[in-house]
């Protein structure tokens, strides 16, 4: 009874968002909750789940806006200077190197931090061969 439920609660969400009736978050908040009886509690749901996830969310933006101010003044050309010495312009050298750099990071256990240092500073690296698109 539960996954028939939640196959309806699923489709309820779609629906409107598919036929551009409801963007993603107004579907998220008006129809949501309804079916499972939360109410007019929602708004406490909203407003706790913006304070759990707010310290993350400014250093997510201090990150982005901190690498991406050392990528434009070229503090990071060093650095993908000695990679692209050490892997040469072989593409699979340079993926295998990211993964160990994540891998090293990675190793204090929070995803949040190994993505907030490799893929600032890598992904000029991989523009510059041309392994990723233009952002």
């Amino acid at each position: 009874m539960l996954a028939l439920f939640g196959f309806l609660t699923v489709g309820a969400l779609l629906a409107p968002v598919i036929s551009k009736h409801a963007s993603p978050l107004v579907a998220l908040i008006a129809i949501g909750p309804l079916p499972a009886g939360c109410g007019l509690r929602t708004g406490a749901f909203i407003v706790k789940g913006i304070e759990q996830i707010a310290r993350m969310a400014r250093m997510f933006v201090f990150a982005i806006l901190y690498f991406g101010i050392m990528t434009d003044a070229g503090l990071l050309d060093p650095v993908i200077g000695r990679i692209l010495a050490a892997a040469g312009s072989r593409p699979t050298c340079v993926v295998m190197g990211t993964a160990l750099l994540a891998l090293l990071i990675h190793l204090d256990g929070s995803g949040a931090v190994t993505f907030l240092i490799a893929i600032p500073v890598m992904l000029p690296l991989y523009m510059r061969l041309a392994i990723a698109g233009q952002p």
